[in-house]
């Protein structure tokens, strides 16, 4: 609302407890880069469009949102990743699941790709968020143990990743059938004893 002109509100103490949630795309670069917000501002008109084709036509708004992406990807490119969030989160509340965990393999890509910094509390919450959903497919989830792997300290990609895999599982989700390897392999690189670890 700052950015908008208007005063700074005064913020009460908490007041209830939800699930968390990663910021929109709009808010997230309100906050984390203002000067170049107006990218973000300019495509949320078209992204409400996009959502409102999303539960009708799903395919020819997939179309759409890929375009706008590559209008984004040379404008600001650091963007990506919160964009495809918020695509995925579109489908995702359609109970459009696979169009959502392809918009979240985006959104992952996008980080590779472009070489950007991984903001580590958000890209948990949000992957964790899509994962209780149902979005993502084992596959899915074995690159992303990989990508953690890729970017992150071994014990703490393990954190990470066993994390991930202590909520899921009290989420009420089976574990799919590549989890024990992808654990091991993960605590393996930590220096910890994989089956221990599994079993704990």
């Amino acid at each position: 609302m700052e950015f908008l002109g208007f005063d700074k509100p005064e913020v009460s103490p908490p007041i209830a407890i939800q699930q968390r949630r990663s910021l929109s795309f709009a808010a997230w670069a309100l906050i984390n880069d203002p000067k170049n917000a107006r990218y973000a501002l300019d495509l949320v008109k078209r992204m409400k469009a996009g959502a409102r084709k999303a539960k009708s036509k799903p395919g020819h708004a997939w179309d759409a949102f890929m375009e706008m992406s590559k209008e984004l990807g040379k404008s600001a490119a650091h963007f990506l990743p919160p964009y495809w969030e918020e695509v995925g989160r579109t489908f995702k509340d359609l109970g459009n699941f696979t169009y959502a965990g392809r918009a979240l393999t985006r959104s992952l890509e996008a980080e590779r790709v472009h070489a950007l910094e991984s903001d580590r509390a958000r890209r948990r919450d949000v992957v964790l968020e899509f994962v209780l959903a149902g979005c993502l497919a084992g596959k899915a989830l074995s690159d992303y143990a990989g990508d953690l792997m890729d970017q992150y300290a071994p014990d703490e990609a393990f954190k990470i990743f066993r994390d991930l895999c202590v909520r899921r599982t009290r989420g009420g989700m089976a574990p799919w059938a590549a989890m024990p390897k992808d654990f091991i392999k993960v605590a393996k690189a930590a220096d910890l004893d994989g089956d221990a670890e599994l079993e704990r």
